[in-house]
């Protein structure tokens, strides 16, 4: 599902909120997915309702220890939040499983605010930080050039 919503946000370049809707259209249904399906529709409904992801609330949610919390709450997050920054703090400032919920809420807006979104301070100083960079530029080039729906490199990856 978490792939889905992310070919879905690069296909048609949708928002989160309308590639989240379509996937559960799409797959919520499915075998298997009932957990699922319930935990992001819990994550819609609460971000319908106006209530904002902080670390008290996602503790209530659930601690993000599973796979269908942690997208929920990541996809929490990404829809509440006004930056990246503001997302990804709100993501890793609770007493959960702050690290998966982090990197999902970072992808799901990577599309929307991209890489310069991330604030320099937070890489600063890193090791490998070049490094880093250049592996975080080529995986955006090839979201954006391959993105696996009738283009011209589909099949070569």
């Amino acid at each position: 599902m978490f792939a889905d919503i992310l070919q879905c946000m690069a296909d048609r370049q949708d928002g989160l909120e309308h590639a989240l809707s379509e996937s559960l259209a799409v797959r919520g249904n499915k075998p298997g997915m009932e957990e699922l399906r319930v935990a992001l529709e819990r994550a819609l409904f609460f971000f319908y309702e106006g209530y904002c992801a902080t670390p008290e609330s996602i503790d209530e949610f659930g601690g993000g220890w599973i796979a269908e919390q942690a997208l929920a709450i990541g996809v929490w997050c990404a829809l509440t939040a006004t930056s990246f920054e503001q997302a990804v703090i709100g993501a890793v400032n609770h007493s959960g499983d702050s690290g998966s919920i982090g990197l999902i809420t970072g992808h799901l807006l990577g599309g929307r605010y991209g890489a310069a979104a991330i604030p320099a301070r937070w890489y600063e100083g890193q090791e490998l930080c070049s490094v880093i960079e250049k592996i975080a530029r080529g995986i955006d080039r090839m979201q954006r050039e391959y993105s696996g729906c009738g283009g011209a490199a589909e099949g070569e990856i």
